[in-house]
């Protein structure tokens, strides 16, 4: 896992990416799940979508991890800033969601997880840049 500034983009864009498509599958399968008196897509999704979430946030912490002594702090920082901000839009209903539909998703949580692993690799990241910094001055 090389440094690049592509990949650090999509580090920066990946989790608010994950957690709008993971609040609109939720909500569809969930309206599809009761018309149609079949819950089990809806049950599974639950089941097996934040496992894929948790694995995805590994593996962006990993190449967070990976590239610590770079500038990648800052696509960490971005991507939990626009993380929170898609959240704050999509509380506000300015997607056209319900407020019922954004109760009923479990999206937020989705979203505290990629803030937190974030939040975590951020911090990781910055201390040991400056520690790198600081150890070519000497």
């Amino acid at each position: 896992m090389k440094y690049s500034k592509i990949k650090n983009v999509l580090l920066a864009i990946i989790p608010a990416c994950v957690f709008y498509i993971y609040q609109e599958a939720q909500i569809r399968l969930r309206m599809i799940a009761s018309i149609n008196f079949r819950p089990l897509s809806y049950k599974l999704f639950n089941i097996f979508a934040p496992c894929l979430v948790g694995l995805i946030a590994f593996f962006l912490i990993a190449y967070a991890y990976q590239n610590r002594h770079t500038l990648v702090f800052i696509s960490l920082f971005c991507g939990g800033l626009l993380v929170n901000l898609l959240y704050i839009v999509t509380e506000f209903g300015l997607f056209g969601l319900h407020m019922a539909a954004i109760e009923m998703s479990s999206a937020s949580q989705i979203a505290y997880l990629l803030m937190g692993a974030y939040l975590a690799g951020f911090w990781v990241s910055l201390i040991s840049y400056i520690v790198e910094k600081s150890k070519q001055r000497k």
